[in-house]
């Protein structure tokens, strides 16, 4: 317990915290993608799942778009992800992080990725808090060179559901925005049957090791809290004043 409020005192964090055209030529058919997603369908029982996705990528001077074929092994490590550790676990939100890092994603990508890893009462939760943010990002663009994309264009819906126009009629820099948008709303979903308490509520037990207490308390932030600037500071006043009395001796009697 000593150990681990010492190490979150010195660092002052958690270890577990980090944070053109497309021609038809190259976009694959979709007979490419059948064998996969019966693969993926076998494998993990995903019987609403649509076809995966297909992320773009661009060349050094950020245009000319093309797709690649996501494997199916990236969907299969975020369902045993899920699976194994949970869905408000570190370990799946670092996963999934790294993966949206990696791959650049149209919003068919992500409307299509969503239904294979979430429950289909958390896709429609995903999907109401996805389009949330991305009203936000249009207010956010007003007076821009994007001011007039709307929330449709953004979340993909007919007419504009076809992935090669998305990446040829958002900016890359949008996208970016979108991906992160249905990023943040997929880690702030609750994993079925786990209540949660109002954050600031969280409090560790008197028997509670340092890190489960505060593995409760950032997933309960991070999925309460929209503000990414917040948080970090949230984290370190809430995680002294709710600590147990033990912790907090130590941690106050720390330089």
């Amino acid at each position: 317990m000593t150990g681990a409020a010492s190490a979150w005192k010195s660092q002052q964090l958690i270890p577990f915290l980090e944070d053109s055209q497309i021609s038809d030529a190259q976009v694959p058919s979709a007979t490419d993608w059948t064998e996969i997603r019966k693969k993926a369908l076998k494998e993990f029982n995903l019987t609403g799942a649509r076809s995966l996705a297909l992320p773009v990528t661009y060349d050094a001077q950020g245009q000319n778009a093309r797709w690649e074929r996501l494997d199916h092994d990236v969907i299969k490590e975020l369902v045993k992800a899920i699976h194994d550790n949970g869905l408000g676990s570190p370990y799946f939100k670092k996963l999934l992080k790294a993966t949206f890092n990696i791959y650049d994603l149209a919003p068919f990508d992500l409307r299509s990725i969503a239904p294979m890893i979430l429950t289909d009462s958390q896709v429609l939760i995903w999907e109401a808090k996805w389009r949330r943010a991305l009203e936000e990002l249009r207010r956010r663009y007003q007076g821009g060179p994007n001011a007039g994309i709307t929330v449709a264009q953004m979340a993909g819906d007919p007419p504009n559901d076809d992935p090669g126009h998305q990446a040829r009629d958002l900016p890359q820099e949008m996208l970016t925005d979108i991906k992160e948008a249905a990023r943040k709303a997929i880690v702030q979903i609750r994993p079925a049957g786990i209540p949660e308490s109002i954050c600031t509520e969280i409090k560790q037990s008197s028997s509670e090791s340092f890190s489960p207490f505060i593995d409760r308390l950032t997933q309960a932030i991070d999925r309460q809290v929209n503000d990414e600037g917040a948080k970090p500071h949230l984290l370190r006043s809430l995680a002294f004043a709710n600590a147990n009395a033990d912790c907090k001796r130590n941690i106050s009697a720390m330089p």
